[in-house]
């Protein structure tokens, strides 16, 4: 079937063609719409349809140039039984994935940056949970963390003890009540007001730009930060480290690596990438020039810490948190050893948790898993109680001041 346009050159249009075109603009349409829930979800927006884009852009793309030049037929048949044949191949294995491994993977990427602070909406309520182990409900205050209001004053004889971090600051895992934070106000005393600055996702770059721009007016005394192989191994790594704040104050986060893009939209582009060297556990390779990054950064973090206690007349108490796999073992992923031996500052105080996490559970003649989520792997109530209490005994040393 062919239409003749009344144009002074007669064009003949087939039905193929139609269709092709109508495709196309489905596409674009399609693509739109998936960028748009990107913008809104990050990698969330990643569905079993999603997986067979590629395979469908293929064969409609041999179609396309089939239509405007003539193809060997056989070379036609040749990409479409491939093509075919990787589309069952992908079907198949979303059909038979592990739904907990695919959400782990997708949350490892997805940056959850909720705004320039990375904090969460102001005054509003969330949820922290995983699947059926927990659900733990939260309010913001102003400022978009997880406490009360703050006061921007405070009376001389209060300590103000401003906790900075991600996750485990916040506590995710536990009732608010039962996040370190919380329970390290009542450790320490009366005297002791602790503000929780901590958001799931965060990192130092985030905290320290948030304490600079927005809490030194609060006066803390202390400043506690957490710093983790999982902030320098998935955080730093993908999202870049004091860099992501242009000169103008901008914020710019690193593009993923380079095999994520492909393995989010295919189960078996991620199985190649994986038999190649690249997975969750080693988001870029571990090499030498990998750690003298971190340590470049480590020590950057450290300087604008010391700086800014200096000038504030304020101690930062620099928190090495183990993750759970670590306290398994007994060993970081990554060696601390600049942060807790060279870099010395008198503002400055560096706490270990290792030690102290072994230290406890042997004395209490239990198991590490005890302290732990079992697939989430973030601390318990009584996980936070034992980062609480290690901590609090530091702070206590550091004031000479006893509850």
């Amino acid at each position: 079937m062919t239409f003749l346009l009344p144009f002074e050159i007669n064009v003949k249009i087939t039905i193929r063609q139609i269709l092709i075109v109508l495709f196309w603009l489905l596409f674009l349409l399609y693509i739109g719409w998936e960028y748009y829930w990107f913008t809104k979800v990050s990698w969330g927006f990643v569905k079993w349809h999603t997986h067979f884009l590629p395979h469908i852009m293929v064969l409609f793309a041999a179609l396309t140039f089939a239509s405007i030049k003539k193809v060997n037929p056989n070379f036609l048949l040749l990409v479409f039984s491939i093509t075919f044949s990787l589309l069952a191949v992908e079907a198949v294995l979303l059909l038979t994935r592990n739904e907990k491994e695919n959400e782990y993977f997708v949350n490892h990427f997805r940056m959850y940056d909720l705004s320039y602070y990375h904090t969460w909406y102001s005054k509003q309520t969330h949820v922290l949970s995983r699947d059926n182990e927990f659900s733990f409900e939260r309010n913001t205050n102003s400022l978009g963390f997880s406490d009360v209001e703050w006061k921007l004053t405070n009376a001389d004889s209060t300590i103000r003890v401003l906790t900075l971090g991600d996750s485990f600051t916040e506590g995710d895992g536990a009732p608010a009540d039962s996040a370190y934070p919380s329970i390290l106000k009542d450790l320490l005393g009366s005297r002791f007001e602790v503000l929780n600055a901590g958001t799931c996702g965060s990192d130092p770059v985030y905290n320290y730009k948030n304490l600079v721009d927005r809490l030194l007016p609060y006066s803390p005394n202390y400043v506690v930060q957490t710093i983790s192989s999982h902030d320098l191994f998935n955080d730093i790594v993908l999202r870049g480290g004091f860099e992501r704040y242009a000169a103008d104050n901008s914020l710019h986060i690193k593009p993923s690596p380079f095999w994520v893009y492909p393995s989010m939209v295919s189960q078996l582009a991620r199985i190649i990438f994986r038999v190649l060297g690249y997975d969750l556990s080693t988001p870029v390779r571990h090499t030498e020039k990998l750690n003298h990054e971190f340590n470049s950064f480590l020590q950057e973090l450290y300087t604008k810490y010391a700086v800014v206690s200096q000038q504030q007349s304020l101690t930062t108490l620099f928190v090495i948190l183990p993750m759970k796999h670590e306290v398994e073992r007994g060993q970081y992923d990554f060696d601390f050893q600049l942060i807790t031996h060279q870099l010395k500052d008198e503002n400055i105080v560096v706490l270990d948790l290792l030690p102290c996490y072994l230290a406890n559970i042997n004395a209490a003649k239990s198991n590490y898993s005890a302290y732990y989520w079992v697939v989430d792997a973030h601390h318990n109530s009584r996980g936070y109680k034992m980062m609480a209490e290690c901590i609090a005994s530091q702070l206590k040393f550091t004031t000479a001041i006893e509850p």
